[in-house]
């Protein structure tokens, strides 16, 4: 499912940078300017990641970097993602959580 599609099937979501995200439309302005961020770049610092038959996973650290009013802005912040395999097999994320670190 490409990103666009998924996000055609969100009504409602919490982001990372921001609280809840609500409708379609917020939620792509949402990416659309997360996107735009000058020389932004994420780097995963600490990355774990295991699973069994039809359930897998993936956590971490990660740090997003970006230019703001001519100085570099780091956001340390934290992930994790579960997929799970339908019948035919094909994965799909079944949840997935990313904020930004305590």
């Amino acid at each position: 499912m490409s990103p666009m599609k998924a996000i055609a099937t969100m009504r409602r979501m919490l982001a990372t940078f921001d609280e809840i995200v609500q409708g379609r439309d917020n939620i792509i302005e949402y990416f659309d300017g997360l996107t735009c961020l000058e020389d932004l770049s994420v780097e995963a610092t600490l990355f774990r990641s295991g699973g069994e038959g039809r359930t897998l996973w993936a956590t971490g650290l990660y740090t997003f970097s970006f230019t703001e009013d001519g100085q570099v802005v780091e956001v340390p912040a934290r992930f994790t993602y579960v997929w799970k395999a339908n019948r035919k097999g094909v994965f799909r994320i079944a949840t997935h959580h990313s904020s930004v670190s305590p």
